[in-house]
């Protein structure tokens, strides 16, 4: 299956675009991004640094979410159906 999605670019989204993608709440998205946590999810883009001081603000490549919901998109049982239908 293959989503119309917009061309990938090196475009940075914040947390709450990301939650509007995924549907994810914040915690839910910090946690699958953490290596102790339960709901730990490897193949989640890990979010990117947005000051050099390694606190604050922070973001997701938007090609890498777009991605990532692809490959859940693939991984369904019946792949046939499009998101678009």
């Amino acid at each position: 299956m293959n989503l119309d999605l917009p061309s990938p670019s090196a475009r940075i989204l914040r947390l709450a675009q990301v939650i509007d993608l995924t549907g994810y709440k914040r915690a839910s998205i910090y946690a699958k991004t953490c290596t102790h946590s339960t709901q730990y999810d490897p193949s989640f883009p890990q979010r990117v640094r947005l000051n050099s001081s390694g606190r604050g603000a922070v973001g997701w490549f938007e090609s890498e979410i777009y991605k990532w919901l692809q490959l859940r998109a693939d991984a369904r049982p019946n792949n046939a159906q499009t998101l678009n239908e």
